[in-house]
């Protein structure tokens, strides 16, 4: 039987000194009781849980993701090249964290379908071997740090002297 795995955000509240299940975590705690008590059933009558504690990292937002990919489409559309080499472009200048490896030639699509972001830095001699450099990428920002990057696309689309209509709505539309 799949491990069942349950993501709840909980907020101590001080005034009642309690934990309580937050936003949406709120709306599992039926379901999270019944799986206590089938687990307690199977087991003579105490559930052994394993718990997991991490610190809320308020992740970035679905519109964000949408915004940033908007936007570096237009800059791609903008400068004639994919909107992956833009997006490489502005992690590094972000100063986003990467690391090298040197891989078989053959392994490329496999290592791009599991890390995504990606780009080809040297085709060793023979070209059987590659070295690639690979992004963290976007998906690790809070959204404090995606508006940052946000701002800094629109930012560099304004030195590119980019006026593109669709542009300007999203800008408008960010409230900057």
């Amino acid at each position: 039987m799949a491990e069942k795995k349950w993501k709840l955000k909980v907020c101590y509240c001080p005034n009642t000194k309690r934990f309580e299940l937050e936003g949406d975590s709120a709306a599992l705690s039926p379901l999270l009781f019944t799986f206590l008590k089938e687990q307690a059933e199977k087991t003579g009558g105490v559930a052994h849980l394993s718990v997991e504690l991490k610190a809320y990292k308020d992740t970035r937002s679905l519109s964000q993701n949408r915004m940033m990919w908007a936007l570096l489409d237009i800059m791609a559309k903008h400068m004639g090249v994919p909107a992956m080499d833009c997006y490489i472009d502005m992690l590094s200048d972000f100063g986003q964290e990467f690391d090298y490896y040197e891989i078989p030639a053959r392994a490329l699509r496999m290592l791009q379908e599991q890390v995504r972001v990606c780009k080809v830095v040297d085709i060793r001699p023979g070209g059987e071997r590659l070295l690639v450099k690979v992004y963290a990428g976007g998906s690790q920002f809070d959204t404090a740090q995606m508006t940052e990057f946000i701002e800094r696309i629109f930012d560099r689309l304004s030195e590119l002297g980019c006026d593109d209509p669709q542009m300007i709505a999203l800008w408008q539309e960010y409230g900057r």
